[in-house]
C-alpha cells in the first residue's frame, strides 16, 4: 500500500494545535495560569468575575499560542515538510521518500499511529511523526484501510 502526498502549511499548523491541545502537561500550565488569574477575584469576593476573567485568560493563551506557532512554523524553513512525500507499507517497515531523504522505519519502532485535526499521523519517536493529510487518499475508505494496516503492523492502538 502506498500513498503520495504534500504537506501544507495549514496542516503543520492545525496538527501543531491539535498536538499541543491534547497534551496533559501544557493545558496544565495553562489551565493553572488561567485559574491564577481568576483566584484575585474570587478572593475578594467577586465569584463570577473570577471564573470570567479565569475564561478569558484560558481562551487568550490559547490565541497567543496558536499565534505564535502560527509566526513560528511560517518563519522556518519547512521546504523538507512541505513538499512531495511518498509512504509505503512494506513487509519490513514504513518507507517514506522524499527529495530529501528515504527513511525505514520498522515495525517495532513505530511508536502510535492516531488521527489528529482530520491529519493520519504515524509517530516514529514520541515527538516526531509523518504526516499524512487526507487528500493524500482517493476516498476515506482507502485512508481507514490504510490506517487500519498500520495498526495491525504496528500493535499500536487505534
Amino acid at each position: 500500500m502506498r500513498v503520495e502526498y504534500s504537506n501544507t502549511y495549514t496542516d503543520l499548523l492545525l496538527f501543531s494545535a491539535a498536538h499541543q491541545f491534547r497534551s496533559i502537561p501544557l493545558q496544565a500550565i495553562q489551565s493553572g495560569f488561567a485559574l491564577l488569574t481568576g483566584v484575585l477575584f474570587w478572593l475578594n469576593g467577586y465569584v463570577v468575575a473570577g471564573l470570567l476573567v479565569a475564561t478569558i485568560s484560558y481562551v487568550a493563551i490559547w490565541a497567543f499560542q496558536f499565534t505564535f506557532n502560527a509566526f513560528y512554523l511560517y518563519s522556518r524553513d519547512n521546504n523538507r515538510v512541505l513538499t512531495k512525500h511518498t509512504v509505503s507499507i512494506t513487509d519490513e517497515g514504513l518507507f517514506e521518500e522524499s527529495p530529501f531523504n528515504k527513511s525505514l522505519h520498522y515495525w517495532p519502532g513505530i511508536v502510535r499511529v492516531v488521527e489528529r485535526a482530520g491529519l493520519l499521523a504515524i509517530y516514529i519517536t514520541p515527538h516526531a511523526a509523518h504526516i499524512i493529510p487526507p487528500r493524500a487518499f482517493n476516498s476515506p475508505s482507502q485512508r481507514q484501510e490504510f490506517k487500519r494496516e498500520l495498526i495491525s503492523r504496528t500493535g499500536t492502538p487505534a
